[in-house]
């Protein structure tokens, strides 16, 4: 694979324009996104989607507060070089022991500062010249990372990020890759392992399948392998499963999406290895699994009740706004996509190897009052301390927040806005677009009790961890 280095501004999903209306009338400005055409697609603070005519037609929100509401509190630790981090409660709870958790997402962003906290993690390397809560290499200066997400296999955690990765070592670079894997810290959450390592161009995660029958094709002159990798969902001992969506692009448009990657996962002294043993499983006609979560209820920690067996795979939909679609196979299936199924709008699961088109029209989890929505990475996590499935969610809208079930596919209850403007402030990152909104139990020791979480948000180059906690 070929690897090209170059300067940007912009992430590889591309900027979308951000504008506030109050399009409800209820004096929170809504985060809109224009389509162009005159209309704007907005999120309205329940989650909710609407389209509006544009700035025209609606008059412009003089407040920059974002639909996640409340100020983050003052005293938000300063993070320097050698300050330890945030220590975390690491007993897992038997069982759910919140009360009076609320159902409404309105309720619970009152209830924020009194019976929930969302703060900035301390513990970044100050030296590097980091904002607050980035994380930061053990071994390099200031590496801009894209779409991180942790998983663990056997206890061990690792990140793994998008395909662009560089360094400010000598200037801003970023280049295409596979994705990169690196260890976690066992003391610091913040810190990415990346001891023995100094040239970012040999770090791929998947590399391109070149063995027989069906090899990957090649990029053309001018393009370079791109991945969009999802996480990794353990489904035996030192195994994982992850998947990739390969496309060719170059350095001034996204390119031209190829399909469909299975990857092995495996664990080396130096870092995470993932293996491709065949070529695409499909083209770019169909669906992009994985590109919102892989989840793995049998193996994760902390871990349900009564786990089902299954491997659960989320995919964004290709509409802006859609619906998340779900499937699932059973884990000693797992690497055989003919047993995939995929949960349609009717509530029933699709007959094994039926894979969606690309515009997944009838697939898609349920919700109240309406299905869960994300055009970002996102993650699922199961809370012992609410005794409920956490969906994590995200859009390129600059938002994020989580919804809450009983399964691990819906359906899902209210939206609760976690992040937004005030939140970015906090991180040092405001003015930038944020995407990718993903939990990380692999870095509480066991998992956590779920009364404490971690959660991170990205932006081109930075990633900042915030802490929640919850009083129910």
């Amino acid at each position: 694979m070929r690897l090209l280095f170059f300067l940007i501004s912009t992430t590889l999903a591309g900027p979308l324009l951000s504008k506030r209306y109050d399009v409800d009338g209820n004096g929170t400005p809504d985060l809109c996104q224009e389509d162009g055409q005159g209309y704007a697609d907005c999120i309205l603070p329940n989650g909710a989607t609407t389209k509006v005519p544009s700035t025209e037609r609606v008059t412009p929100a003089t407040s920059t507060a974002s639909s996640s509401s409340t100020a983050v509190p003052s005293s938000i630790p300063s993070a320097a070089t050698g300050e330890k981090a945030t220590e975390l409660n690491a007993t897992v709870a038997s069982g759910g022991t919140a009360k009076e958790f609320p159902s409404s997402g309105a309720t619970f962003t009152a209830d924020r500062g009194s019976k929930w906290t969302f703060d900035v993690l301390s513990g970044t390397d100050s030296s590097q010249g980091l904002p607050p809560g980035a994380i930061f290499s053990n071994t390099m200066y200031k590496v801009n990372w894209d779409k991180g997400r942790t998983s663990a296999i056997d206890g061990r955690s690792f990140w793994n990020f998008g395909d662009t990765l560089g360094t400010s070592q000598s200037g801003t670079s970023y280049g295409f890759s596979m994705g990169a894997a690196f260890y976690g810290s066992t003391t610091n959450p913040l810190e990415v392992d990346t001891t023995g390592i100094s040239d970012l161009t040999h770090v791929d995660f998947a590399k391109p399948f070149t063995g027989s029958p069906n090899p990957d094709p090649v990029p053309p002159q001018g393009t370079n392998y791109g991945m969009d990798t999802s996480n990794v969902a353990q489904v035996a001992d030192g195994e994982g499963i992850a998947f990739a969506w390969e496309i060719f692009r170059s350095t001034t448009d996204y390119g031209d999406a190829k399909g469909q990657a299975m990857l092995h996962v495996t664990l080396d002294d130096t870092m995470p290895i993932a293996t491709r043993k065949e070529g695409l499983l499909w083209g770019g006609d169909k669906l992009q699994i994985g590109s919102f979560a892989v989840y793995s209820p049998n193996r994760a920690s902390p871990a349900p009740p009564s786990p089902d067996g299954y491997i659960y795979i989320y995919s964004n939909s290709a509409t802006t706004y859609g619906p998340i679609t779900v499937g699932r196979v059973k884990q000693s299936s797992a690497f055989d996509h003919t047993q995939y199924q995929f949960l349609k709008t009717d509530g029933s699961w699709d007959s094994p190897g039926a894979i969606p088109p690309t515009s997944a029209e009838g697939y898609g989890m349920a919700g109240s009052p309406k299905p869960p929505v994300s055009n970002a990475q996102g993650s699922v996590m199961y809370n012992p301390y609410l005794a409920k499935y956490m969906l994590w969610t995200s859009t390129m809208a600059s938002v994020g927040g989580f919804y809450l079930s009983d399964t691990p596919y819906g359906p899902w209850g209210d939206y609760y806005p976690v992040l937004g403007d005030a939140e970015a402030k906090a991180g040092g990152t405001e003015g930038k677009m944020h995407y990718g909104v993903n939990c990380h139990p692999e870095l509480i020791p066991g998992g956590g009790n779920g009364k404490e979480a971690l959660v991170s948000w990205g932006t081109p180059g930075v990633i900042t961890m915030f802490k929640l906690g919850f009083e129910y």
